[in-house]
């Protein structure tokens, strides 16, 4: 354990906090500065193995105790953004956060977050529920089956554009049996080969020069909107 989280353990206000928590019990903490808050939280993931979700009154304060958590935990932790929102249209959206929310979001109900950092504004915003969210993602196999023409009515339907090259995300193109997806959940496209039905290859590509950087054996395509 990291040497400057085990030092809470000699000190019996945590010790009670933790004996709280262990005991299903609610715990209120006050009087905490604001570099102490990170060390309470990661020492408290550390040694319960639970995951945690620190809420803060603003974007600036998220980045703050973002910041101070990766020091006690040896990496950043996940943050939660709100959407950004302009007065003019739908349009004003940025879909950029609303993809990143969708991916961080479905990492979140599939349990695969240890600490999350976000804001009440974050939390209380319309999301998509978890079973539209798994209804709408499609995971890519290779070696599977898939039909070509209900594979592209899917990802309409999930938000999807088609273009005639992919360069940003929520974009899908067709080029013969080469399926090209750049989905929220990855940080690059997805190009997959197909050999009539049958996925026979895939890989990301980097979207500026369109040439492959890795080979992979699994994509999941995520919905492009959030609400």
């Amino acid at each position: 354990m990291n040497v400057l989280l085990s030092l809470l353990h000699s000190s019996p206000e945590y010790e009670s906090l933790r004996a709280m928590l262990d005991a299903g019990q609610t715990a209120a903490v006050s009087g905490v500065s604001q570099i102490a808050r990170a060390h309470w939280i990661a020492a408290l993931h550390e040694d319960t193995g639970r995951p945690v979700v620190a809420v803060c009154q603003d974007e600036m304060a998220a980045s703050r105790l973002a910041a101070e958590l990766t020091a006690f935990l040896g990496q950043p932790p996940v943050t939660l953004p709100s959407r950004e929102l302009t007065f003019l249209d739908a349009a004003g959206v940025s879909r950029e956060w609303e993809q990143r929310r969708l991916r961080i979001l479905y990492d979140l109900s599939a349990g695969r977050i240890p600490v999350l950092v976000t804001t009440l504004e974050a939390l209380q915003l319309r999301t998509i529920p978890k079973s539209t969210l798994y209804a709408a993602s499609i995971r890519l196999t290779a070696g599977g089956s898939y039909d070509l023409d209900k594979l592209t009515e899917q990802l309409t339907a999930a938000g999807y554009t088609r273009a005639s090259l992919v360069e940003g995300a929520g974009q899908f193109a067709l080029r013969g049996g080469i399926l090209d997806v750049f989905s929220p959940a990855h940080d690059q496209p997805v190009r997959a080969e197909f050999f009539g039905d049958e996925l026979d290859a895939m890989g990301f590509f980097d979207p500026v020069t369109q040439r492959r950087t890795e080979n992979c054996d699994e994509a999941l395509l995520l919905p492009t909107q959030e609400a």
